[in-house]
């Protein structure tokens, strides 16, 4: 957990994802936002990505950051990408695709 001046924030990894109780827990520990950093493959990126963050956030009923890899990081290996911020009733905000970028949000008046 990260405490800043503005929000309790619960820190995750992509695999994480997967371990509800994880988020659960953070969020009775206090977070105001769980941040979820991916490198999701292009597989189980397009299979799962988006379906598990908007789980995680309604079922916590918490804001979800997840800044997710995208393209080619080896000549081997493609990462599926789709940054995402998600309310906590499981709408996206925000969805980067599969571009690299960022975006800012005023969360307290979502």
């Amino acid at each position: 957990m990260a405490k800043t001046p503005f929000a309790k924030i619960g820190l995750t990894i992509c695999y994480d994802i997967r371990f509800p109780y994880l988020f659960k827990k953070l969020k009775s520990c206090g977070a105001d936002i769980i941040c979820i950093p991916s490198a999701f493959t292009i597989k189980t990126g397009k299979d799962h990505w988006e379906t598990l963050v908007r789980a995680r956030a309604i079922e916590n009923n918490i804001f979800i950051i997840a800044p997710a890899q995208c393209g080619k990081n080896t000549f081997s290996r493609q990462t599926w990408g789709q940054s995402l911020i998600v309310n906590p009733n499981g709408k996206i905000l925000s969805d980067l695709g599969n571009k690299v970028g960022y975006d800012v949000l005023d969360l307290i008046n979502d």
